[in-house]
């Protein structure tokens, strides 16, 4: 079996026993689930923090679809990091409790993508993503208040300054209510 294959099924593992773990969990503790599926959101920027913006700037929450800490409540679930001194990059786990990845789908546009194109089993997982403008992104944001799914594009990138994403989709979302 090659190396890919294990981490391929490793995650599609990861991912099936996060999903009946949260279900479990909250059936035990009397949890509503509510599922959630978005149309595409207009353009989005995000703004380094080391170059004049702060984390709301440089951060997202596709849960919310916004970056407004009031509205978000600080449950981010990307974040762009920009410096002069490395390779800019998204990365996906904001908190403690995450078990997030991020999936690099290539050079395409996310506004016609398959159902396949988007089955994690069958892709290479991620913790962070360097940025490349006019590639596609998966994010599969698992943490203890649900589960979101979300395809974007990246439209314009500016090195160490911002990022301009677009075509955002959420494919799946699991909110956990008490």
């Amino acid at each position: 079996m090659k190396q890919q294959d294990l981490k391929n099924i490793t995650a599609s593992l990861f991912f099936a026993l996060t999903t009946l773990g949260c279900s479990m969990v909250s059936s035990a503790l009397g949890m509503e689930i509510t599922t959630v599926k978005s149309e595409l959101v207009n353009d989005v920027t995000l703004t380094s923090r080391y170059t004049g913006g702060d984390f709301s700037t440089a951060s997202y929450s596709f849960k919310f679809l916004s970056h407004d800490l009031e509205i978000t409540d600080n449950n981010m679930d990307l974040i762009f990091e920009a410096r002069e001194d490395f390779k800019d990059f998204f990365s996906v786990n904001m908190s403690v409790d995450d078990n997030s990845l991020i999936y690099d789908l290539g050079e395409k546009s996310c506004a016609t993508l398959s159902k396949a194109e988007t089955d994690a089993s069958k892709l290479t997982p991620a913790i962070t993503a360097e940025i490349k403008k006019g590639h596609c992104y998966l994010t599969d944001n698992n943490d203890e208040s649900g589960r979101v799914v979300t395809v974007f594009h990246v439209a314009e990138h500016k090195k160490s300054f911002s990022v301009k994403i677009n075509e955002i989709k959420v494919l799946k979302q699991v909110n956990l209510k008490n």
